[in-house]
């Protein structure tokens, strides 16, 4: 299992500006820290360390991940007529 989670992530072309989020479980017993961590820089993405394990949409504290996601959706694309946009 070492060797997959040992490998590069891909990179992000340089003309991709799609945004992007990494949400992970701090609990997490099957991806380990580092592998999330080279994801976001890999992406040039932030990180969120939720609440719960692997499974965020699953685990009992799933709220503190929607939550984030939520709020990232919300700072990245704001609703028309919110006055910051």
């Amino acid at each position: 299992m070492d060797e997959v989670f040992a490998r590069t992530p891909l990179a992000r072309a340089a003309d991709d500006d799609r945004p992007a989020l990494v949400l992970a479980g701090r609990g997490d017993w099957s991806i380990p820290r580092r592998s999330h961590e080279r994801l976001a820089r890999a992406w040039n993405a932030p990180i969120q360390w939720c609440d719960g394990a692997h499974d965020l949409m699953l685990d009992a504290p799933w709220r503190d991940g929607a939550d984030r996601l939520l709020a990232w959706f919300e700072d990245r694309f704001p609703a028309p007529g919110d006055g910051t946009g």
